[in-house]
C-alpha cells in the first residue's frame, strides 16, 4: 500500500518549473529581495506542487477507504469479522519485522511508511465513530494506550524487551504489585502466539461469559491497533522519514555547488578559455543535478512530508506521551512498559523537530507548545528513573535529554513543569556521581550555567581564535550557544541548601570523579610527551589522543559545575556551622591547586603537549580550563560575607600545595616560550586573561581584586607550622602531622585525610577494620 514515486522523466512533465528554495533563505539572510523572475518561478512552482497534492490524494483517499473495510467489525455474524482477521495478519507481521537485524526489511520502507499513515486515519475514524456511539468513551484526539495492556497479557508483545527487563524476571519480583490489581501470575498466562487475541479483564458480553477473540469488545481491537502503530513507527517509519530528510541536504549541496561555480564563471576573464570552458562544463552539470534534485524534493515536500503528514506523527507523539503518563502513575508497574515506547516517543519528537520542519515548522503545530512541556516532562522523569534498567535505555534518555536543555525554546518548556517534576529532574541530575552515567548529566548541569560563569560565554572556545577574530569567524560553532537558566540554577540552590547530607554526597562524588578524570588527563600527558622525546620513529593512536581531549573536556565540564555551586551555594564550602564544609573546602582547594600547578607551570608536559597541533586535542588549552578555576577562586575568595572571605582565603593559604605565582599567572603570567599555532590561530608569548575579549573587565576587576587581597595576606601569613618528625607526619599526605586515632583499631592520620576518606569509606585506611570513632589527639612537633 504505497504511492510509487515517478522517474526523472514524469517527474519532469508533471513539475516543469525547478525552483530550489535555499536561494530565498540566503537571500533572506543577506537581506536581498528575491528578483521578479524568482517571484514567478516559485508562484508556477508552488502550483506545480499543489496540482501533485491534490492528485495524490485521490489515491490516498482510495487506500484509506481500503483500510476501512479491513477494520469492519460489524461482519462477524458468520465466523469472524473483518478486523479480527485483519489483526491476525498485522500482528503477524509486526512480530516478523520486530526481530530483524536493521540491515533486513522484507517490507520496504517506503511501503511501511504509506500503511503507517492510512492506517492511522482508518483508526481515528473508527475510534471516533466507537465514541460517538457509547458515551463516556474518549475521542481519538485523547487515545492512548491503558497501563494494565503491558501485564495482563491482552495483548502478545512477542518477547520484546520491556523497559525493567524481561518478563519472566518482572513477573518473579513483581508478585506482589500484580496481586494489588488482581493478576495471579502462571505459566499458562504467558502468550506465545503470533497474532492477536485481545480480551479485556472485566470485559463481559450481557450473557456473563467473558468475550471471545470473535467477539471482542470494539475497544479493545482499536486499543490494540494503536498499540500496533506504535509499534510500526519503531520498526520502520522514522527510518524511511530521516532517509528522505538526507535527499534535502544532497539538494542543499549541489545548490551551493551550482552558486559558487556561477560566481567562479562570472569573475573568471574571458581570455581563459579552457579554465572558463571548464567551468560552464560543471556549471551545466550541477545545474541539471540542481533541478533533478529541486523535484525530488518537490515529490518528498508533497507526499512524504506535508502538514497532514506531520499531524499523523504529532497525533501519535501525543497517544505515546499519554500512555507513558499512565504507566508512570502505576508504580513499579511501569517496568512492564514496551521499550519500543520510549524509542518511539524520542523518534517521532525529533522527526517532528527535525524532518517535517523543512517544510512546516513544529513550533507552528496548534498545541505544539505543551506537548513540547509533556515531552520535557516525560524526559525529566524517566532519565533517571530507577525502574528502567537496561543501561543503552538510560544512554537514549539521558541524550535526548541533553539535546532538548540545548536548545532556548525547549530549555523554557522545563521552566514551564510542573514542579514536583522540575524538583524530580533536579534531584536525578544532582544524584551522586557513582553507578552512573554521570558524564551527561554534569553537561547538562554546565548547559544550565552556560553564560554565567568566569570567561563562559563563548560558542567557539577563544583559543581556537585569531586574537582579531571577526564576527564570520566565530560562525563555525562546534559548541552549543550560551542560555543559561536561572530559573533551575535558584532551584538547584534550594534542592541542595535543604539537605545538607545530599549535597555532601553530590559534591564528595564530583570532587572524587574530577580527580580521577584530571590525574587520567595528566597520567596520558606523560605518555604522549614520553613518546614524542624518543629518537626513533614513533607513532601515537589517535584513540589516546581522543580519550586524553575527552578527559581535559571531563575536568573542565566538573570544574564548571563546581563554579556553579560556589557562585550559588558558597555556604556549603564556607559556612563552618555545616559539618561537611571544611572538609568539602579543604578538598576542592587540593584539588585547585593540583590544577594550577600542573597548567602553568613553565616547560612541563602540559605546555609542551599545547604547543603541538595534534588531532583529537583541538580542546585543551590553557584558557577552557583556567577560567573554570578563576571562576572558583573569585567566587569564594571575593565573598561579600568577610567571615565566609577569610575562611576561605586561610584554608588556600595552608594548602601545602599551594603557590602564590600560579594566581599571577592568570594575568600576567609568563607562558608559552615561543609562539604556539593551532590550525589558524597563532598564540602569542604570554599568557594573559587580559588578552581575551571573552573575558569581561568586570571579571578581570574581581580577578585583580583577588589578588590584591590573596598577595597581601600571603606577606602577612604566619610562618608554615614546624614540620613533625617522621613517625609523627600522616603517612597518607606526608603534609600534615598526626591529630586523629581510629578506634577500635588505633591507627592514626590527620584530620583532613581522615574526615575525607569517612565521606567514601568507613574502613581503615591501613587493616581494613570498620571505623566506630575517632579521637583527637595533640600533635607532637620537632624542629
Amino acid at each position: 500500500m504505497m504511492i510509487k514515486p515517478p522517474d526523472n522523466e514524469v517527474l519532469t512533465e508533471m513539475i516543469p518549473t525547478a525552483w530550489w528554495k535555499a536561494d530565498k533563505d540566503k537571500e533572506k539572510d543577506k537581506e536581498v529581495q528575491p528578483t521578479e523572475e524568482d517571484k514567478k518561478k516559485k508562484e508556477a512552482y508552488d502550483k506545480e506542487c499543489a496540482a501533485l497534492r491534490d492528485a495524490v490524494k485521490v489515491l490516498e483517499e482510495v487506500q484509506e477507504e481500503i483500510l476501512k473495510v479491513l477494520l469492519d467489525n460489524t461482519d462477524n455474524a458468520r465466523g469472524p469479522s473483518t478486523r479480527f482477521i485483519f489483526l491476525g495478519k498485522f500482528r503477524q507481521f509486526l512480530r516478523e519485522h520486530a526481530f530483524l537485524q536493521p540491515a533486513i526489511i522484507q517490507c520496504p520502507l517506503p511501503v511501511t511508511l504509506c500503511f503507517f499513515h492510512r492506517l492511522v486515519a482508518a483508526l481515528r475514524y473508527y475510534w471516533d465513530k466507537y465514541a460517538e456511539d457509547n458515551p463516556g468513551a474518549i475521542s481519538s484526539e485523547d487515545a492512548y494506550v491503558p497501563a494494565s495492556i503491558f501485564y495482563n497479557n491482552t495483548i502478545d508483545f512477542f518477547a520484546l524487551n520491556r523497559v525493567g527487563g524481561v518478563v519472566s524476571h518482572l513477573d518473579k519480583e513483581m508478585t506482589d504489585e500484580l496481586k494489588s490489581v488482581g493478576i495471579k501470575r502462571n505459566s499458562s498466562d504467558v502468550k506465545d502466539q503470533g497474532f492477536s487475541s485481545v480480551k479485556v479483564a472485566g470485559e463481559e458480553k450481557e450473557t456473563g461469559s467473558k468475550s471471545t477473540p470473535q467477539t471482542q469488545p470494539s475497544a479493545s481491537s482499536l486499543i490494540e491497533i494503536l498499540d500496533g502503530l506504535i509499534m510500526l513507527y519503531d520498526i520502520g517509519v522514522h527510518k524511511q522519514l530521516g532517509k528522505m530528510a538526507g535527499l534535502y541536504e544532497n539538494a542543499s549541496e549541489f545548490a551551493a555547488a551550482l552558486k559558487d561555480t556561477k560566481e567562479k564563471l562570472s569573475n573568471c576573464p574571458s581570455k581563459n578559455t579552457l579554465v572558463k570552458s571548464e567551468l560552464q562544463h560543471a556549471y551545466d552539470i550541477f545545474n541539471e543535478k540542481t533541478c533533478e534534485h529541486a523535484r525530488h524534493v518537490a515529490w518528498i515536500a508533497t507526499i512524504i512530508y506535508p502538514r497532514p503528514k506531520q499531524n499523523n506523527v504529532f497525533w501519535l507523539l501525543k497517544s505515546v506521551l499519554r500512555t507513558i503518563d499512565h504507566a508512570h502513575r502505576s508504580g513499579k508497574l511501569f517496568a512492564y512498559l514496551p521499550e519500543f515506547y520510549i524509542d518511539t516517543c524520542i523518534n517521532a519528537y525529533n522527526a517532528l523537530k527535525n524532518y517535517f520542519s523543512l517544510e512546516f515548522p513544529f513550533f507552528d503545530l496548534p498545541g505544539s507548545r505543551e506537548v513540547i512541556i509533556r515531552y520535557g516532562v516525560f524526559l525529566s522523569r524517566h532519565f533517571g528513573d530507577d525502574r528502567i534498567k537496561k543501561s543503552d535505555m538510560k544512554d537514549i534518555l539521558i541524550q535526548a535529554m541533553m539535546w532538548f536543555v540545548a536548545n532556548k525554546d525547549t530549555l523554557t518548556a522545563l521552566e514551564a513543569m510542573p514542579k514536583e517534576d522540575q524538583a524530580a529532574m533536579a534531584r536525578s541530575l544532582l544524584a551522586p556521581y557513582e553507578g552512573r552515567a554521570w558524564a551527561q548529566t554534569n553537561w547538562i548541569l554546565v548547559r544550565i550555567w552556560k553564560g554565567c560563569g568566569f570567561g563562559f560565554r563563548y560558542v567557539k572556545p577563544p583559543h581556537l581564535l585569531s586574537p582579531s577574530a571577526t564576527e564570520k569567524d566565530k560562525e563555525g560553532t562546534i559548541l552549543q550557544r550560551p542560555c543559561p537558566s536561572p530559573y533551575f540554577q535558584d532551584l538547584i540552590k534550594e534542592i541542595l541548601l535543604e539537605d545538607e547530607k545530599f549535597s555532601t554526597h553530590f559534591l564528595n562524588t564530583v570532587l572524587n570523579q574530577l580527580n580521577w578524570a584530571f590525574s587520567e588527563f595528566i597520567g596520558m600527558l606523560q605518555e604522549i610527551s614520553h613518546l614524542a622525546t624518543k629518537k626513533e620513529p614513533h607513532y601515537v593512536d589517535s584513540r589516546q589522543l581522543k580519550l586524553c581531549g575527552t578527559c581535559f573536556d571531563l575536568t573542565v565540564g566538573l570544574t564548571r559545575v563546581l563554579e556553579f555551586i560556589t557562585a550559588k551555594v558558597p555556604e556549603l564550602f564556607l559556612d563552618m556551622s555545616k559539618t561537611s564544609a571544611e572538609p568539602i573546602l579543604t578538598r576542592l582547594f587540593q584539588l585547585l591547586t593540583q590544577v594550577l600547578n600542573r597548567v602553568t607551570a613553565r616547560y612541563n608536559v602540559f605546555e609542551n603537549v599545547v604547543r603541538v597541533d595534534l588531532p583529537g586535542m583541538d580542546s585543551v588549552d590553557h584558557f577552557p580550563i583556567l577560567t573554570a578555576v578563576a571562576g572558583i577562586l573569585t567566587n569564594l575568595l571575593c565573598h561579600e560575607n568577610t567571615i565566609f572571605k577569610e575562611c576561605a582565603t586561610t584554608n588556600l593559604l595552608t594548602d601545602p600545595s599551594f603557590q602564590l605565582a600560579t594566581l599571577e599567572f592568570l594575568i600576567s603570567g609568563e607562558g608559552p616560550a615561543a609562539a604556539t599555532i593551532r590550525g589558524q590561530r597563532r598564540f602569542d608569548t604570554n599568557f594573559s586573561f587580559k588578552k581575551y575579549d571573552d573575558v569581561s573587565e568586570e571579571e578581570l576587576k574581581k580577578l585583580d581584586e583577588m589578588m590584591t587581597y590573596v598577595s597581601a595576606r600571603h606577606r602577612t601569613a604566619p610562618p608554615p607550622p614546624q614540620t613533625p618528625a617522621d613517625e609523627e607526619v600522616c603517612t597518607i599526605c606526608y603534609a600534615r602531622p598526626l591529630t586523629r586515632q581510629f578506634k577500635p583499631c588505633g591507627h592514626k592520620s590527620c584530620k583532613p585525610c581522615i574526615t575525607q576518606h569517612l565521606m567514601n569509606n568507613k574502613s581503615c585506611f591501613f587493616c581494613k577494620a570498620e571505623i566506630e570513632d575517632v579521637k583527637d589527639i595533640p600533635p607532637k612537633l620537632f624542629v
